[in-house]
């Protein structure tokens, strides 16, 4: 009736913009690393084309529940009709990411005890096994051995996760914001350059920085190869406190985008001191905006 029409508050999703907010919460385990999870709930919602790149989808730390920390995930969309077809979309990925990362999402403490304890033993003796492989892996990698300590590896393999790709799937997509570094870890990667060519990426490679410090869009599609990809991630947080931490570290890995940039044709090194310090200022603004 008009009359209730007229009483009650009426939200249009179309108009005057049908650009619009939705929030979803989800658990996970306290002995999860908020770091980690945060980044593995974001890369789902950066992997559903509906859910718009600005702004930007976010995950933040919201409570710290009876039985598990949650996370409120933070997404806009344009079709809200479209609305809750992509949040069953984001939710099934979720759970199907948190497996592939070794990740819980835990039962309701009033329940967790009656889960056989040698199948919760077996759970912690499988997350603790791929943390210990993962730090192994990471301190065989040079251009991290040679300034990180053994804290700094073991804050690596917590907040790191591995992702496998098939032969051929899209590991970075060209125009996306880059929030991440990505070791190859098994087989390859190969990155699509712009003249047309392939650049291959072998075992202990890494990309994805030069977004990471420009804190703007990947420049290139990156692609598993031939064999397929198992690749390591590390967001920008965890790299943004081993910067800070190691300096050297950071001048390490803007001479690689310099060289990487050259080779690439995407544009030159900063050739005298003063260019070079103004590139270092933007990358140090875009990764410590707090600084």
């Amino acid at each position: 009736p008009n009359k209730m029409l007229g009483s009650q508050k009426v939200t249009n999703y179309h108009r005057p913009d049908s650009l619009h907010a939705h929030r979803l919460k989800v658990s996970a385990s306290y002995r999860d690393p908020p770091l980690k999870v945060k980044e593995v709930l974001r890369a789902v919602l950066l992997s559903i084309p509906a859910i718009e790149r600005e702004p930007a989808p976010i995950v933040l730390t919201a409570a710290f529940g009876d039985s598990a920390i949650e996370y409120e995930l933070r997404f806009f969309l344009r079709d809200y009709a479209a609305s809750l077809g992509v949040c069953d979309e984001v939710m099934t990925r979720v759970w199907y990411a948190l497996r592939e990362n070794s990740l819980v999402a835990p039962y309701p403490t009033r329940t967790v005890y009656l889960k056989e304890s040698a199948e919760v033993l077996e759970e912690e003796r499988r997350s603790e096994g791929e943390r210990e492989r993962l730090d192994v892996f990471l301190r065989s990698l040079p251009f991290l051995a040679k300034r990180l300590t053994p804290a700094d590896f073991d804050f690596l393999a917590v907040n790191s996760c591995s992702c496998l790709y098939e032969a051929g799937e899209k590991v970075l997509v060209k125009g996306q914001s880059g929030d991440a570094v990505y070791v190859v870890r098994e087989g390859s990667c190969e990155v699509l350059m712009p003249s047309g060519e392939a650049k291959v990426l072998a075992v202990g490679d890494y990309f994805g920085e030069m977004a990471l410090l420009k804190k703007g869009a990947r420049a290139a599609d990156v692609c598993a190869g031939g064999e397929g990809a198992e690749v390591v991630r590390i967001d920008r947080e965890s790299m943004s406190k081993l910067f800070e931490k190691h300096p050297e570290l950071f001048d390490d890995v803007v001479r690689t985008t310099d060289q990487r940039r050259i080779e690439s044709g995407l544009g030159e090194t900063p050739k005298t001191a003063a260019e070079r310090v103004g590139f270092l200022k933007k990358a140090g603004r875009a990764l410590f905006p707090w600084g």
